[in-house]
């Protein structure tokens, strides 16, 4: 009699294990909302599809925000998970196109990502890069979204690229920081902003600044706090350097430099209010007061020139004559 009734408990027991089994996996295991693409959702869908305590997971999703009848921006992920109590959803290879005020588009994408369901605010991270549509590369660790200031934001190092010319050559830039505004569509890199290009004929030019704006729009180069500018043997100094771009090649001709100008090489330096450095011809013109000193001695005039990278210099409406065969008075 023992045997038979310890025969029938131990099988009603494995009997209630199995089922107390089942009940778990249909309880506690990830519930998978959809398994193909989700197009063109708003986040307004996305936030209605929360199941509380229960973990959804999406694959190939496609949400679309849209602010004032416009689109805001735009996005694509592999794969999207998240819980009710999070209000949040973890993204896997994500693309997001934000579009700004003038209907410019910013491409971002990176490995992973979130979306805040309220705010409608967006972080990406992972090997980020950022596109402008005239075709500018910024790359970095981490950028975020912030619907209600519109703009993007990277508190990480950034490197930049310009499109490069027929020869395959192209600024590169780096900086410590990216603010994008969607409203104007500037991007700004601040801190220890380093650039550099090697030109047409081998020589190559460097730029250094607190802070520099590029367009998303267009062809736009600006460069300010302690401006250093180097070609060549000679470097210029101010407050201020903007890039002047050839309106068929798109290329840089001309950096102008503003406030405070200094300019020097091995032999003289010269001070101004402004300077013009052409880079394909390799020549500078400096304006505003212009003084040169070599040596003891002094030449002031309208203008300065230095041509074949410094090494001649001209001087126009001359108010001072030296006795250096380095120094040509052009009256």
């Amino acid at each position: 009699m023992i045997r038979v009734f310890w025969g029938s408990w131990s099988r009603f027991l494995v009997a209630l294990l199995f089922v107390l089994l089942v009940l778990q996996i249909l309880v506690l295991r990830p519930r998978d909302v959809h398994e193909g693409p989700l197009e063109s959702s708003s986040m307004d869908e996305l936030r209605q599809s929360f199941v509380e305590g229960v973990e959804q997971v999406m694959r190939s999703i496609h949400l679309v925000e849209a602010r004032g009848g416009q689109r805001e921006w735009e996005l694509w992920a592999e794969e999207a998970r998240s819980t009710r109590s999070q209000e949040r959803w973890d993204l896997a290879q994500v693309k997001a196109v934000f579009v700004s005020d003038q209907g410019i588009q910013f491409t971002v994408t990176g490995a992973v990502g979130v979306v805040e369901v309220v705010d409608r605010d967006i972080w990406v991270e992972g090997d980020v890069l950022i596109r402008s549509a005239n075709g500018y590369e910024y790359r970095t660790d981490r950028v975020s979204y912030s619907s209600a200031e519109r703009r993007l934001f990277s508190p990480t190092p950034v490197s930049m690229r310009e499109p490069p010319n027929a020869l395959g050559e192209a600024l590169t830039l780096s900086g410590q920081s990216l603010v994008a505004d969607l409203e104007t569509s500037l991007v700004k890199i601040t801190g220890d902003v380093r650039g550099s290009k090697r030109l047409e004929k081998g020589q190559l030019f460097n730029i250094r600044s607190e802070e520099a704006d590029f367009s998303g729009l267009q062809r736009i180069g600006v460069f300010r706090g302690r401006v250093q500018m180097n070609l060549d043997e000679v470097r210029v100094t101010g407050d201020r350097a903007e890039f002047e771009y050839d309106g068929a090649t798109q290329e840089v001709q001309v950096v102008a430099v503003r406030g405070g100008v200094r300019a020097s090489d091995s032999e003289k330096w010269v001070t101004s209010q402004e300077a013009r450095a052409y880079l394909r011809e390799r020549r500078f013109v400096f304006s505003g007061e212009p003084r040169v000193v070599q040596d003891r001695d002094e030449l002031r005039g309208d203008k300065i020139v230095f041509l074949d990278g410094g090494r001649q210099v001209r001087v126009e409406r001359a108010r001072a004559r030296v006795e250096k065969k380095s120094l040509e008075n052009v009256n």
